[in-house]
């Protein structure tokens, strides 16, 4: 495998990093309001069950896109938190509500391709095409 080739696959083992990056960032899971360690225990559960709910939308709607962007997935998810309450509370059949979600997750999340400094998306497909599948 030629060196150009391993570099690119290098910035992929950066996905799990940027994963946790966006539940630290965007989910503050590493934050609480407290020092009571009951509370905090009870704050971090509920913020990576969060998380866990939010990755499941992910992979649900728009995983297998290799040019969505994580932080606007996550922006769409979070937009959706009212929609998937109704589901809940029964306002809504849950199967509709996940159903509208998952389509606005779909719809609103692409990166384009850039002429200049391609995204590792489009990189990895350029090694793809090289005949490394």
């Amino acid at each position: 495998m030629s060196h150009p080739t391993q570099a690119k696959f290098v910035i992929c083992d950066c996905t799990i990093e940027l994963l946790w990056k966006l539940w630290k960032d965007q989910g503050k899971v590493d934050e609480w309001q407290t020092a009571n360690p009951a509370r905090i225990l009870c704050e971090v559960s509920a913020k990576l069950l969060g998380m866990l709910v939010q990755h499941w939308l992910l992979l649900r709607s728009c995983w297998e896109d290799p040019h969505r962007s994580l932080v606007g997935a996550v922006q769409v998810i979070r937009e959706q938190v009212p929609l998937l309450v109704h589901g809940l509370v029964g306002h809504l059949p849950l199967g509709k509500a996940l159903r509208l979600a998952t389509e606005a997750v779909r719809g609103g999340c692409s990166i384009p391709k850039r002429q200049t400094r391609l995204s590792t998306s489009h990189r990895l497909l350029e090694v793809s095409d090289d005949g490394l599948t």
